[in-house]
């Protein structure tokens, strides 16, 4: 019969590799988004010139409507690029939890920032909330840390709770 050490210790064992990404739905659902935003702000820039066109009509309610509407141009026109980052950035985010630890890759194929640690060198797993994002920060005995959060990984509260799990840590909230 198993004592509730050896219990507790082959239910935090992994068997085999866990890996830990992003579904290419929620990369693609970004991206869409991304040309959705150049679309609309395609659309408001017709709005806005027929504000502005023709000028023997125009007034100064068709002036600040104009302006309104180059603003939402200005602004969806900056949306587009950054959601496209987003989800470059998100495609190629990764966790291996594996028997002997865990390793990060963060970035694009071509020039990946890893970092691995096992499960023995965790030192800690921190959790920090900022407004209505949750950020989670790795920490190993060389100092070294991984920071992560919904941006990089669409559930991190699963993916911590894996961690401190398998290291046998808490999770501390900051």
């Amino acid at each position: 019969m198993m004592d509730a050490m050896q219990a507790t210790a082959m239910y935090n064992s992994i068997q085999h590799p866990i890996h830990f990404r992003n579904h290419w739905l929620l990369v693609a659902f970004v991206n869409v988004g991304s040309l959705a935003a150049i679309f609309l702000a395609g659309c408001m820039f017709i709005l806005a010139m027929t504000e502005l066109f023709p000028l023997h009509s125009l007034n100064f309610t068709h002036a600040i409507n104009c302006f309104g509407w180059l603003f939402g141009t200005f602004c969806f026109g900056l949306m587009c690029p950054s959601l496209w980052a987003i989800a470059g950035r998100m495609r190629y985010n990764q966790a291996v939890l594996t028997p002997q630890g865990v390793e990060f890759r963060f970035g694009p194929k071509s020039t990946p920032g890893t970092l691995s640690l096992a499960w023995d060198q965790i030192v800690s797993i921190r959790r920090q909330r900022n407004v209505n994002v949750v950020y989670f920060v790795i920490t190993g005995k060389d100092g070294s840390s991984a920071e992560f959060s919904s941006y990089v990984f669409f559930r991190p509260v699963k993916l911590a709770r894996l961690l401190a799990r398998y290291s046998g840590l808490v999770i501390q909230k900051v």
